[in-house]
C-alpha cells in the first residue's frame, strides 16, 4: 500500500511539472517575438534559442526582457514611419498582439517618448462610433544633427525624435584648399552657429552623426583621408565632443546610403546585399544578415580604393591602379580627352556638365564616348565579380549620377560577369539601378543615430 501511493504521489508530482511547462510554453507562445519587418518571426527553433523550456528562470527572464526590448524598438520605428497611427493600426503593421502593443505602449507614454493625440479620428458617419486615440512620437524628447562633408560642400541637417526634418543649411568653401586647422574650425564655427539659429531644438541635442566622402576610422574617429580635403588624419570626432558635449559618431557616406535603404526597407532590398555609388569617387556599402558591416575600423567597404590593376591609373587616393580611377568623374574625362593615366585627378577639372555632354555623344553615336562607357562597365562588372567571390552576394544595387549612363554600360557589364562567374552565380545575381536620391546620405545618418538614441532611452526604463 505504502509502494503504490508512493508512485501515485510521484506521479502526481510528475503530473504537476508537466502542467507548470505547458504553461510556460504557451506563455512563451504568447509573448510576440516580431523583431523588426525584416527579421524571422521567433517560433520554433528560433524561438528556443532564446526562450530556454529546461533553463534556468534568470536565463529565459533574461530572455524575455531582450525579446521586450527589441519590440519596444519596433514599435518605435514603426512610430516613426507612420507619425500618426491608432494602437490597432499598431499592431496590424508589427504583427503583435493587442495586449503586447498596449503594454509596451503603456511604457512609452511613461517615458514620456509618445504622446496621445484624442482629437484626431476617422471621418465616419455623423453619429456613429467615437474619436480613435493616435499615438505619435514626442518630437521635443531629442534632436540629431547630421552633416555631410563632400568636395567643397558641408550640409547640415537638424532633426527631431519624430523623424522629421527641421532645418537644413549648406555651406561652401574650398575644401581642397583648406588646411587642417582651417577645417576644423570652420566645420565647429558653422555647425555651432547653425545650433544658434535653431535655440529650441539645440536644447535637446543628443547626437552628431558626421558622414565623409573617403576612409575614415570610427575607433579613432579620424578621417583617414578624404577626396574632399587635403590633409589627411584629421581628428575631428573628438574635437566635436569636446566642443558640444554630446555624443559624435563618423561613418563613410556609400555605408550611410546602405543604412538608409535598409531601414527603409529591409523586406525589399533584403537582409544580404550590396550598394556600389558612382559619382566623384566610388564607393560600396555592405548589408550582411541585416547588419551594416563596415570591419573593424570603418573602412571596410572601400570598394573604389581596392586594386583594379597594379601600376595603374593615378587614383585620387594618391595610388595606382584603384577600380575610382577608372571608374571616377574624372576617370570619363581623363579618358575621353585623351589625357595621360598618371594625370592627378584634383587637376582634371570635373564639372558634372561634362560628364553629361559625354553621355550624350554617346548616346548620339560618337564612338570614343561609348567605348569610355563600355570600359567603365566592364571595370565595374570586374569589382562586382570579386564582391560576388567574398561575400557571396546576390543582390547589387546601383547609384549615383554615374548610373543615369548605365544604358550605355549594360552590355560590356554583362559580358564582364559572363566571363568571370559560374554560370550558376550568373542566374541568380540581381543589379538594380536606383534612382538618383541626394538625400540617402542624410537619411542613413539619422536613422543610425536614431536606433542608438531609441536604444538609449529606452534603457532608462
Amino acid at each position: 500500500m505504502q509502494f503504490n501511493l508512493l508512485v501515485l504521489y510521484e506521479f502526481a508530482l510528475l503530473i504537476q511539472k508537466f502542467i507548470l511547462v505547458t504553461k510556460k510554453m504557451v506563455r512563451s507562445f504568447e509573448t510576440p517575438s516580431i523583431l523588426s519587418s525584416a527579421q524571422k518571426d521567433m517560433t520554433g527553433e528560433s524561438l528556443n534559442s532564446h526562450l530556454s523550456l529546461w533553463g534556468d528562470g534568470m536565463s529565459e527572464k533574461g530572455s524575455r526582457e531582450q525579446i521586450r526590448q527589441q519590440n519596444r524598438d519596433y514599435i518605435l520605428s514603426t512610430l516613426r514611419k507612420e507619425k500618426l497611427i491608432a494602437r490597432i493600426e499598431l499592431g496590424q503593421i508589427t504583427g503583435l498582439s493587442p495586449a503586447t502593443v498596449t503594454s509596451i505602449t503603456a511604457d512609452l507614454l511613461e517615458l514620456g517618448l509618445i504622446v496621445e493625440h484624442h482629437e484626431i479620428a476617422n471621418k465616419e458617419p455623423k453619429g456613429r462610433g467615437r474619436p480613435r486615440c493616435m499615438l505619435g512620437l514626442q518630437p521635443n524628447v531629442a534632436c540629431i544633427v547630421s552633416v555631410k562633408l563632400s568636395v567643397d560642400h558641408i550640409q547640415f541637417l537638424l532633426c527631431n525624435f519624430a523623424g522629421q526634418i527641421t532645418q537644413q543649411k549648406i555651406v561652401n568653401f574650398s575644401s581642397r584648399k583648406a588646411t587642417r586647422e582651417h577645417f576644423t574650425q570652420l566645420l565647429i564655427e558653422e555647425l555651432q552657429d547653425f545650433l544658434d539659429e535653431n535655440p529650441i531644438e539645440a536644447k535637446h541635442l543628443a547626437e552628431i552623426g558626421l558622414a565623409v566622402q573617403g576612409v575614415v576610422d570610427t575607433q579613432k574617429g579620424t578621417i583617414v583621408w578624404s577626396p574632399a580635403l587635403t590633409d589627411r588624419d584629421i581628428d575631428i570626432v573628438r574635437t566635436i565632443k569636446t566642443h558640444f558635449g554630446v555624443n559624435c559618431l563618423l561613418s563613410n557616406d556609400t555605408n550611410m546610403i546602405a543604412e538608409a535603404l535598409y531601414r527603409a526597407n529591409p523586406n525589399k532590398y533584403g537582409e544580404n546585399f550590396v550598394v556600389i555609388y558612382m559619382d566623384q569617387g566610388v564607393g560600396a556599402g555592405f548589408i550582411i544578415d541585416g547588419q551594416l558591416y563596415t570591419g573593424q575600423t570603418g573602412a571596410a567597404a572601400e570598394f573604389g580604393h581596392s586594386l583594379h590593376i597594379p601600376d595603374g591609373a593615378l587614383c585620387s587616393c594618391g595610388r595606382r591602379g584603384c577600380l575610382e580611377a577608372y571608374m571616377g568623374d574624372y576617370a570619363i574625362i581623363r579618358q575621353y580627352n585623351d589625357m595621360p593615366v598618371d594625370s592627378a585627378p584634383q587637376q582634371v577639372g570635373v564639372e558634372w556638365k561634362d560628364i553629361e555632354e559625354i553621355i550624350q555623344a554617346a548616346r548620339a553615336g560618337n564612338e570614343k564616348a561609348k567605348q569610355v562607357f563600355s570600359n567603365l562597365g566592364k571595370t565595374l562588372g570586374i569589382g562586382i565579380t570579386r564582391l560576388i567571390a567574398l561575400l557571396d552576394i546576390k543582390k547589387i544595387y546601383l547609384t549615383g549620377r554615374t548610373t543615369s549612363a548605365y544604358d550605355l554600360m549594360q552590355d560590356s557589364l554583362v559580358n564582364s560577369l559572363d566571363e568571370s562567374l559560374v554560370s550558376s552565380l550568373d542566374n541568380e545575381l540581381s543589379i538594380e539601378v536606383l534612382q538618383g536620391d541626394e538625400s540617402l546620405i542624410e537619411r542613413g545618418i539619422v536613422a543610425k543615430a536614431m536606433q542608438r538614441l531609441d536604444k538609449k532611452l529606452l534603457a532608462k526604463r
